[in-house]
């Protein structure tokens, strides 16, 4: 313990303050004029040894020049408090001390320059380390951003893969045996190379959004979140007719604050989530909560849950779920998870497998509560044929 506080009191931490730095070099000058004239003349060697000292402790103090100019302080101050002590004969003692005086001058530079060069080495040597440490984080966050890379060309690349396959299969087969095909037949493999059209057009989509939210800053404001819900319902429309599903909303929404496309992006990928993992027919349900400081917007399906384990992984870079016979692209979540946490909030789920339809899942982000009025709205369309409410809507 005594070792570390004199390392703390050699090292200035607690003489930072140019307070405590005055009073401490002041006390130690006012200890040599007490103990001058306590000892002078009665004992002129121990008074000249002392004189050494408040030099000593201005050049660690303050640094080489501030020594230097304590030695030749000590050529006046000495003096004076000879007269103080009853010395006559000032020439007398001038010539005695003058060899100290000088000692004192050299001494009190060379101690402050010593002082100097071991601060400003410490410096260097903490700069380094923290330059060390930067670099450290850099090649770490290089090495997290690279196997990032790596699985996102390998996800990105499979799925774009898979769905230019069922595109150039059933193209190819509408080309060479069209003729031969039913009508069912021809309607299914265009419905497949439009559907697999669609999730390639939806991957681009995403992929353009994660390389804004990496360049991009937006300006948080307060939604109107009723007008981002309702333009992710009117994107997600043919999948729910598609589907028969019945959406169910709140009477109102609470204000948050946040950027209206990245919300909105986060409410497809939730709603197209419960869309496919859900019940048959799929029963969506939207809400809202407040969770102080934060609000709480959650999408409920009656699907059959996930497991524990498939929860764990659902907000990871890049991975899927397979279920029911349905398989993400790997960047939906991923990009929600982003979203939220770049808007200051979180993600989550909560759910229990189940055998049966119906308990479902609960995907739900946070955001900040806004204590404005909603400025950021969505233009939604007023012509009645193109603001239809989808199916199942109330």
């Amino acid at each position: 313990m005594a070792t570390q506080r004199w390392r703390d009191w050699t090292s200035h931490r607690y003489l930072h303050h140019r307070i405590a730095r005055f009073a401490l070099m002041v006390s130690g000058w006012l200890a040599y004029a007490l103990l001058f004239l306590f000892l002078y003349p009665s004992n002129g060697p121990a008074v000249g040894s002392l004189g050494m000292l408040p030099v000593l402790l201005t050049a660690w103090l303050y640094g080489r020049w501030a020594g230097l100019l304590a030695g030749m302080l000590l050529l006046a101050f000495t003096p004076s408090l000879g007269l103080l002590s009853g010395v006559t004969d000032l020439i007398f003692l001038l010539n005695q001390s003058l060899p100290g005086y000088a000692m004192a001058v050299l001494t009190g530079f060379a101690f402050g320059w010593v002082r100097d060069t071991s601060n400003e080495l410490r410096h260097q040597i903490a700069e380094r380390k923290r330059i060390e440490d930067e670099l450290q984080c850099s090649l770490a966050q290089l090495e997290e951003r690279n196997k990032e890379l790596d699985a996102f060309a390998h996800t990105v690349a499979h799925d774009l893969k898979t769905s230019l396959t069922d595109i150039f299969v059933y193209a190819d087969l509408l080309l060479e045996d069209r003729a031969r095909m039913s009508a069912a037949d021809v309607q299914a493999s265009l419905e497949t190379i439009a559907s697999s059209s669609q999730k390639m057009a939806r991957v681009v989509d995403e992929l353009l959004l994660l390389a804004q939210m990496r360049k991009t800053e937006v300006q948080i404001v307060p939604l109107d979140m009723d007008a981002v819900v309702t333009e992710a319902l009117k994107r997600l429309q043919p999948t729910i007719e598609a589907e028969h599903a019945q959406i169910t909303l709140p009477a109102s929404w609470p204000s948050a604050d946040g950027h209206a496309a990245w919300v909105e992006e986060v409410w497809v990928n939730y709603i197209s989530n419960a869309l496919k993992y859900g019940g048959q027919p799929p029963h969506v349900t939207l809400g809202a909560e407040p969770a102080w400081p934060l609000m709480r917007f959650w999408v409920r399906d009656n699907g059959l849950g996930l497991s524990p384990e498939a929860q764990s992984h659902l907000f990871a870079e890049f991975t899927h779920l397979q279920q029911a016979n349905h398989a993400g692209h790997g960047l939906g979540l991923s990009i929600v998870r982003r979203i939220v946490e770049q808007l200051g909030g979180q993600v989550g789920v909560e759910s229990t497998q189940s055998r049966e339809d119906g308990h479902g899942s609960t995907f739900y982000f946070t955001l900040p509560a806004s204590h404005e009025p909603p400025v950021d709205r969505v233009q939604i369309p007023t012509d009645p044929a193109t603001s239809s409410t989808p199916p199942g809507t109330r």
